[in-house]
């Protein structure tokens, strides 16, 4: 239990950062606290006792509720369901980006991977990410959509100190809520113009686009020759002072490429 909640705390960072996409943080402030808590409460229920007991008491009810809740919860936060789309989704079966995350300027030795395993006949797809915490210990998922992502069908999952196994996936109750599209004035409003940056995957010439929300600036870099086109992403709190210093202080989140690549394979036996 102790391991899950510690990897649990990348999940949590990631979702920090892929939540604070372009929405007005006024309005929303209602959603965001009823995240912020639901993050509380499922990390406390995970990494103490009382988690424990819950699992004990009620054994059956709470592996069906946590099992939807948090394997929806893992891959909403994997492809930023629900918030905005600035760039393309695009991946081609085998490709794959890895993403460090950074924290006020400094490393946290935190990845997350996402793959696009492979497309069915029926047009149903593989999809496979990763959440992995400083000390290597990592949450496997594996999931098979029907087109479109609507719907998540079948599922693998491998969890620190466990094997992989086959997990339950209740029929029309996945929560997955797809990316908004932005208008296409919208995206060429709040770009910014081409600009060399260098993540530890290389050096891009990426679109760079910036918006702005009540109390946070927000950052995009893409390139079309990366899968997803993502190169970096950065959300930086604001402190009033105009500073577009892409350091980020004081507060900030980062997610930067490390890797990528089109050899992508499953890790749980699904393909």
């Amino acid at each position: 239990m102790k391991t899950v909640g510690s990897v649990f705390l990348v999940v949590l960072f990631v979702f920090s950062a892929a939540c604070s996409s372009v929405v007005n943080r006024t309005v929303d402030r209602t959603v965001d606290r009823a995240a912020e808590r639901t993050g509380e409460v499922v990390g406390e229920r995970i990494g103490d006792a009382a988690g424990a007991m819950i699992v004990a008491r009620f054994p059956d009810a709470w592996t069906a509720q946590w099992t939807t809740l948090y394997t929806g919860y893992l891959f909403n936060v994997a492809f930023q369901g629900g918030t905005y789309a600035v760039a393309e989704d695009a991946y081609a079966p085998g490709e794959y980006t890895r993403w460090q995350m950074v924290s006020d300027g400094e490393p946290t030795g935190a990845y997350v991977e996402r793959a696009f395993l492979d497309r069915t006949e029926e047009g149903n797809e593989w999809w496979h990410i990763t959440y992995e915490n400083e000390d290597g210990e990592a949450i496997v998922l594996e999931g098979l959509f029907s087109p479109d992502r609507e719907e998540l069908v079948r599922l693998r999952g491998k969890f620190p100190g466990e094997e992989a196994k086959e997990m339950p996936v209740e029929e029309g109750t996945y929560g997955y809520s797809r990316p908004r599209a932005l208008s296409p004035e919208s995206i060429e409003g709040a770009t910014v113009g081409t600009a060399a940056v260098a993540v530890p995957a290389g050096t891009f010439t990426a679109q760079h686009v910036r918006y702005g929300t009540p109390g946070a600036t927000l950052e995009w870099w893409m390139d079309e020759g990366v899968p997803g086109s993502l190169v970096k992403y950065l959300r930086r709190a604001d402190d009033g002072s105009g500073d577009d210093d892409t350091r980020a202080t004081p507060a900030s989140w980062v997610a930067e490429l490390v890797a990528y690549g089109d050899d992508a394979t499953s890790e749980l036996g699904v393909l």
